[in-house]
């Protein structure tokens, strides 16, 4: 081989060692692969989630991990202004329990325009909610595949800390804003599992919030999950 060659071969070497991703990287690329990749996560403008659930009564029975008091909830459409840092969620709520405000189904409007937080009232008047409250509700921006994701890929997010628990490939993300959260994804399939956040509740304390995904399916060349599930702690909310 021909000292110029060694140079090339060398130079090749030292190229490819440079531009292998770390990590905590890795997790995200994978991640970002399992869902359709990187361009189209990046290229979505709008989210919008509607369907119909269940919602517990946490902190407002006589001990947190109680389940008796729930609602069903029906007509519920959350819409996702991904790049804006805004959502407005609207649903119809109706007591499985006797509820001091009757049983009659309960419409709540609530939204959060990037660092302001908000709820309408049924005669259509926005109140501005305290400001604790708006950052959880920034947080919770984030518990979505599609928005931890392009929080994630932000080469101005921090990534840290690649781990391994229960299955699940998980990296702590810091957003160039101060968010913090951590994103699990499955160590087989690379579809993200779960993202979690931590605030502090008036009843409980520090908390973790955690919202898990699953029931993948594929959505304009995108996958995303059909089933979310929310908890603080260890009580489904």
């Amino acid at each position: 081989m021909t000292r110029n060659g060694c140079l090339a071969l060398l130079a090749a070497v030292m190229f490819a060692a440079c531009s292998q991703p770390t990590p905590e990287q890795q997790v995200v690329n994978d991640a970002a692969a399992a869902l359709g990749g990187a361009d189209r996560i990046l290229a979505v403008k709008t989210i919008v989630v509607e369907g119909e659930g269940t919602q517990y009564n946490l902190g407002q029975d006589v001990i947190p991990k109680a389940s008796g008091q729930t609602f069903t909830v029906t007509e519920y459409k959350r819409a996702i202004d991904v790049a804006g840092g805004r959502a407005r969620t609207e649903l119809t709520r109706r007591p499985n329990f006797t509820f001091f405000q009757g049983q009659a189904g309960q419409r709540q409007v609530q939204g959060i325009d990037g660092s302001v937080g908000y709820n309408v009232a049924p005669n259509g008047n926005a109140n501005r909610i305290p400001d604790a409250a708006g950052n959880d509700r920034r947080a919770e921006l984030l518990h979505h595949p599609i928005t931890a994701l392009r929080a994630a890929l932000d080469p101005m997010s921090k990534l840290s800390n690649p781990r391994t628990e229960d299955g699940q490939s998980l990296v702590d993300v810091t957003t160039p804003g101060g968010q913090t959260f951590t994103l699990a994804i499955d160590a087989t399939t690379k579809l993200p599992g779960r993202v979690r956040t931590t605030t502090d509740n008036t009843n409980l304390g520090d908390v973790v919030i955690n919202t898990s995904f699953a029931d993948y399916q594929d959505v304009g060349g995108l996958r995303l999950p059909t089933r979310l599930t929310t908890r603080t702690d260890d009580f489904t909310t």
